[in-house]
């Protein structure tokens, strides 16, 4: 749900050519893709 929510502002914040919040955005999924690692079951 959280990777949706993320395309749907990315595309957003592309709309607007925000730059910056582009990459927060990518910093945020970034962020959200290592505790899904860590968690992940193996």
């Amino acid at each position: 749900m959280a990777y949706n929510e993320i395309d749907i502002l990315r595309d957003q914040a592309d709309n607007k050519d925000d730059d910056e919040e582009l990459k927060k955005l990518d910093e945020i999924n970034e962020f959200i893709m290592s505790i899904e690692k860590k968690y992940e079951i193996a």
